[in-house]
């Protein structure tokens, strides 16, 4: 293999893992070693070694016995399930600030939220103040509504708590879309605290409601700095009507205006969607002095319905600018333009940014036409286009076409398997791992069967996303695989099928 193919090899892997969060290390960690043999598996992917093959167990378990040994292993693991969520809520109820934080972080990792009403009482007790932002934003990343009413009597009283606290609560608030929250937030405005004053407009746009929109209005007509502005303009696009409209529109085409106050109008011209904003967005998106506010345009018409703003999306993907072609790319593949197929397919063969020529591909695969598919499949067929962007073409298609496009995939998934070089069946298994198909499970099949313990790991994956009930006697085989993690992806993967 040259230096340029391991290289790429290496990527592969680095995108495999970043995707997918699983690390050979990780992946061998998630269980002590059943036996010395396989305490000795390596830790490498895709070798066809010797020492792969021996961590497949030579005699697979038959049926019954494989089945009887999963309830065995079932019994054993809700025991210890059971086990670790009590010393959990232990450390919850008595752990010091810290025990508890790092705890979160492993739970959030986990989406775990069967522990949140003990967080909450945590919350309702301490007066640690790292602590009680720490499970507001738990509470919050995860979307959890258990402390909506203990959040909201944070941000009505928010003379009893640090700045801190009341923001992580209004924040919680804005995520978990408490409307209550709408009057004690713009009560917080008035406090004229800096601190609080772009959190709550932010909180506030979050949460949204028509009746926002005059005092949004008046109050950026109060403000003289750009970044309170910036959070107004983002909270208009929420709940702003025809009048909001208007007044972005102005302070979209003022060229005295701030600059960046002219790309927020454009976005937000964008979310609020009113066919009136087309023509400004338009002109702005034309604007040959300054390529940042062309980009923020077309990103905004790529949101509408507008003939006017498709054409216009159409045509920026000819703008000198990158981001704008970005921009238009992701507009078209949105709105399913057929009309700018030409235009995606001569990006993706010629643009001088590798950035462009990979959202083309998105958007051809997106437009979703028979032509625009073919177009990627030939794509990837072609040898002389470099291999990073084919891997892109191919991507989209076993994530967004894989029952239509199966004698393609099968057929490539099946000569890279025989291949030396593994670069791309290793592509290819990361995207199977997290493409969510019916058509994929002959393929799964195969990856649950295969030499490589991370293969099968990958095909464990697959199992789970799209619950192929029909693969599950080779789940329950893995159940006694002699690699201690497959051997407990396994049994995890049982119980949801």
């Amino acid at each position: 293999m040259t230096v340029s193919r391991v290289a790429v090899a290496g990527a592969v892997w680095f995108a495999v893992f970043a995707a997918t969060g699983f690390t050979p290390a990780r992946i061998l960690a998630q269980a002590a070693p059943a036996s010395p043999d396989a305490a000795a598996s390596p830790a490498g992917a895709g070798t066809g070694s010797s020492a792969h093959a021996s961590s497949t167990a030579a005699s697979p378990a038959s049926p019954a016995a494989a089945a009887s040994s999963s309830a065995a292993c079932k019994t054993a693991d809700a025991s210890a399930a059971d086990k670790e969520k009590e010393k959990n809520r232990q450390t919850i109820r008595y752990g010091m600030d810290d025990e508890i934080l790092d705890l979160m972080k492993s739970l959030k990792a986990d989406k775990n939220i069967s522990l949140d009403a003990d967080l909450a009482d945590v919350l309702r007790q301490t007066r640690n103040t790292k602590l009680k932002e720490g499970i507001l934003g738990f509470m919050s990343d995860l979307g959890d509504k258990t402390i909506q009413d203990d959040a909201l009597a944070i941000v009505s009283s928010p003379d009893e708590e640090t700045d801190s606290v009341v923001i992580a609560a209004m924040a919680y608030e804005a995520t978990t879309g408490d409307a209550r929250a709408l009057d004690p937030i713009r009560k917080i405005l008035d406090l004229n605290n800096p601190k609080f004053s772009s959190p709550a407009v932010k909180a506030i746009g979050k949460i949204g409601g028509k009746d926002l929109e005059d005092f949004l209005l008046d109050y950026y007509e109060k403000q003289t700095g750009v970044p309170i502005k910036q959070d107004l303009i983002d909270a208009l696009g929420s709940c702003g009507s025809k009048k909001t409209v208007d007044k972005l529109t102005t302070i979209l085409g003022n060229t005295d205006e701030d600059k960046s106050l002219r790309y927020s109008a454009a976005a937000a011209l964008g979310k609020l969607g009113d066919p009136s904003a087309v023509p400004g967005l338009v002109k702005a998106a034309n604007d040959q002095t300054d390529p940042n506010l062309r980009n923020s345009s077309v990103d905004a018409l790529g949101l509408f319905d507008d003939d006017g703003a498709k054409k216009a999306v159409v045509q920026a993907l000819r703008d000198s600018y990158y981001k704008a072609r970005i921009s238009a790319a992701k507009g078209a593949g949105r709105k399913k333009l057929a009309e700018a197929i030409p235009y995606l397919e001569f990006r993706a063969e010629n643009d001088p940014e590798p950035s462009v020529k990979n959202e083309a591909l998105k958007a051809l695969m997106d437009v979703g036409t028979p032509e625009s598919v073919k177009y990627l499949r030939d794509f990837y067929a072609n040898e002389k286009n470099p291999q990073v962007i084919r891997l892109t073409a191919l991507s989209v298609i076993v994530r967004n076409d894989a029952a239509n496009s199966f004698d393609f995939l099968n057929a490539n998934f099946q000569k890279e398997m025989a291949s030396k070089d593994q670069t791309v069946f290793n592509f290819i298994v990361k995207e199977l791992s997290q493409t969510k198909s019916p058509a994929i499970e002959p393929l799964v099949s195969q990856l649950l069967q295969h030499k490589d313990y991370v293969i099968r790991y990958f095909g464990l994956e697959a199992v789970r996303l799209n619950k192929f009930v029909s693969l599950k006697p080779l789940v329950e085989r893995l159940a006694n695989d002699p690699v201690p993690s497959v051997k407990a992806r396994a049994q995890s993967v049982l119980d949801t099928l």
